[in-house]
């Protein structure tokens, strides 16, 4: 499917609570060389001071990029922020990025030139980054060869370059940071499960029904490592949500791939079998104490390894 030379790209920034990085993440959006692009700024309901801040940097800027402003009157997490931020979108394609992390200056020129060239192909990317700490001082790159993913659908339904990190964790993912993908996916299966954490690995998997997933082995930004990062699994609390919250993930790939009228009995199979077992993992994690013991005896089982 050809493309329009320059379409009109949307990026989107999702806030909460980043009065102490908001402005750094929004200077890296208004930086960005591509153009046209759409900037939407959507901060979900924080209880600092990040949409006040928002408010007088966008006040104060002079660049050509369209500039969207949203603040939600109730926090609705991370799935049901994005919905609401596709159905405000105009752009053909959607590029993410955190309140808390920083885009480099080409990173939407990056992506859009190398979408362009796969002529409809590709219908969503990721890339690597640059791991900051809580006070932007360098944590080395986050991917030091090149990461296990599916990068078409046949990768994952006959596991071809023997992607399975483990058994039970197939590489339909990617890094959520540094994601981007065309709106037709979202046109194409609606909005995601509420309860749904992993936003990435949802577009992931739509990705590959409909095209492939591209990795971009170069930067494209810096990627703020702390204790309230989404994808922190740092404590048994955060393991417990997380597992318990799979169930919503793997049911919207099943769900998706129903959709598309896929009616190979592999792909059902492997896409049943993974809902069922993050279905009991997740009676298991309501269990008082189990996440604790879990992720104890993960951290035991490292230090012996090192």
């Amino acid at each position: 499917m050809a493309k329009k030379e320059y379409p009109l790209v949307t990026m989107r920034i999702m806030t909460y609570n980043h009065e102490n990085y908001i402005r750094e993440a929004l200077m890296g959006a208004f930086s960005q060389t591509y153009s046209p692009l759409e900037i939407i700024i959507s901060d979900d309901n924080s209880k600092d001071n990040t949409f006040q801040i928002i408010k007088q940097i966008v006040a104060d800027y002079k660049g050509n990029h369209i500039i969207k402003v949203n603040k939600n009157n109730i926090n609705l997490g991370i799935s049901e922020h994005l919905n609401k931020i596709m159905k405000m979108s105009s752009g053909e394609l959607l590029i993410g990025a955190a309140g808390d992390d920083i885009s480099f200056p080409n990173r939407v020129e990056t992506i859009v030139n190398i979408w362009l060239e796969g002529d409809g192909k590709y219908k969503s990317f990721f890339s690597n980054a640059i791991k900051i700490d809580e006070r932007s001082n360098s944590l080395g790159i986050y991917f030091k060869e090149i990461p296990l993913f599916a990068n078409k659908l046949n990768d994952f339904i006959f596991d071809k370059r023997k992607i399975k990190r483990k058994i039970f964790e197939p590489c339909v993912w990617q890094l959520g940071a540094t994601q981007a993908f065309e709106k037709s996916l979202f046109e194409i299966y609606g909005r995601g499960n509420a309860k749904a954490l992993q936003e990435d690995g949802v577009y992931a998997f739509r990705a590959l029904l409909q095209g492939e997933v591209f990795y971009i082995s170069e930067p494209l930004i810096k990627y703020r490592i702390h204790s309230s990062s989404i994808s922190n699994l740092g404590t048994p609390n955060s393991l417990k949500k997380f597992k318990k919250t799979q169930k919503y993930y793997k049911l919207t790939q099943l769900n998706d791939a129903k959709l598309t009228n896929y009616s190979n009995k592999k792909l059902l199979k492997k896409l049943y079998f993974y809902y069922l077992i993050s279905y009991f993992e997740g009676i298991l994690y309501s269990i008082p104490f189990y996440s604790n013991i879990v992720f104890y005896m993960k951290k035991i089982v490292k230090r012996i390894i090192k």
